[in-house]
């Protein structure tokens, strides 16, 4: 089996540890890849691909939506703008040659784009969050998988070493490259695994985490919310 954490945060977005910590814990635990996927910025995955380490980085971003958050595996670069639909969004990611991932679909409180998934063309979906909110999230999301027949993918959506690890997405056959990885996604060769953490607590350790490390961050720290779509638009 191959192990890998498919929605992992770095303090380029709203995580609280360096891309090299992340990678090196990620190392230590025995994982064999990790999604950078931080929120609608490229840094922490260009970042991580500077850094020598046999781990399979699975380049991608996580993006706002007016609707929610959609995981966008297998681009490196690109302008995706924040605030469009979930449609729009979609239709960007292919054009840009990646695949599309609404990400914690039905989690109310963490932007999921709940009933939209129905409305796009989706690739897959992360039926297995990390930080759900509430354990029926994830549940929703296998059966509405299962119901439009789409791959499945886990991910702990960690936002610090202590988060990462505790969802993953196994492989049958060990892929060499991340290429490797989206391919075998697409043809339903993905295994979703894993549970949640208490995400209270590690929201609180995280705060203090965040704070005593402020003046570490290479980036300001964003405030992540549902962007508004803009007026007049549809």
């Amino acid at each position: 089996m191959v192990k890998i954490d498919m929605h992992v945060h770095t303090n380029y977005s709203d995580g609280v540890d360096s891309v090299e910590e992340i990678i090196r814990q990620a190392e230590k635990m025995g994982l064999d890849g990790i999604g950078i996927v931080d929120h609608d910025t490229f840094g922490g995955l260009h970042k991580a691909l500077e850094i020598e380490t046999d781990l399979i980085i699975i380049p991608g971003i996580e993006v706002s939506t007016c609707k929610g958050h959609i995981l966008a595996y297998g681009i490196t670069d690109g302008e995706i703008e924040i605030g469009l639909t979930p449609q729009e969004t979609v239709k960007i990611i292919h054009r840009l040659g990646g695949i599309a991932v609404p990400a914690h679909p039905f989690d109310f409180i963490r932007l999921g784009i709940k009933k939209e998934v129905y409305k796009i063309n989706a690739d897959a979906i992360e039926v297995i969050n990390g930080c759900s909110t509430l354990p029926r999230y994830n549940k929703k999301a296998i059966k509405v998988a299962q119901e439009l027949d789409l791959p499945m993918v886990a991910g702990s959506d960690g936002h610090s070493t202590e988060e990462i690890g505790n969802a993953w997405t196994d492989f049958l056959v060990e892929p060499e490259t991340w290429q490797d990885v989206i391919t075998m996604i697409l043809r339903k060769e993905s295994i979703p695994v894993g549970g949640t953490h208490p995400v209270l607590r590690s929201k609180i350790k995280r705060f203090f985490k965040a704070y005593k490390k402020r003046h570490e961050r290479p980036v300001p720290y964003p405030w992540i919310s549902k962007p508004k779509r803009k007026k007049g638009e549809h």
